[in-house]
């Protein structure tokens, strides 16, 4: 199996241990002070994490994506290229890019945060073993 798809199988097997123990990714924000992000990789993960931030009301204020920029969704979906509103974070759903979109959005938004998904779910679960 490629490195990538194992990457995503670890990831949502940690997501759903996450569930399973009643965790949520709101604490994460609140002690983080993250109230509006963009999601970053709008395929099945990215609207899965769309809704999952609903649940936290977490305001996702757009997506970027650049295969899906300009369709129709229930949220704005921008293209790396475009101007983009300011935001908190930017969490990486597609986090197998995670290295070739780090330096765009850094370019772009230099202040804000940028999260990896299946780094934050890691972090959720540590907290919760502590």
């Amino acid at each position: 199996m490629e490195s990538k798809e194992r990457e995503v199988i670890n990831m949502y097997d940690d997501w759903i241990r996450m569930k399973q123990r009643n965790l949520s990714l709101q604490p994460y924000f609140e002690e983080n002070k993250i109230e509006n992000v963009a999601i970053y990789g709008m395929n099945k993960l990215g609207y899965t994490l769309l809704e999952e931030l609903k649940l936290c009301g977490i305001m996702v204020k757009y997506g970027i994506d650049k295969t899906l920029a300009g369709k129709a969704f229930e949220l704005p979906v921008k293209d790396l290229n475009e101007e983009w509103e300011n935001i908190d974070a930017v969490i990486i759903a597609a986090f197998q890019y995670y290295d070739e979109v780090y330096s765009v959005i850094r370019a772009k938004l230099p202040h804000v945060k940028v999260i990896p998904l299946d780094i934050m779910i890691k972090r959720v679960l540590l907290e919760d073993e502590r």
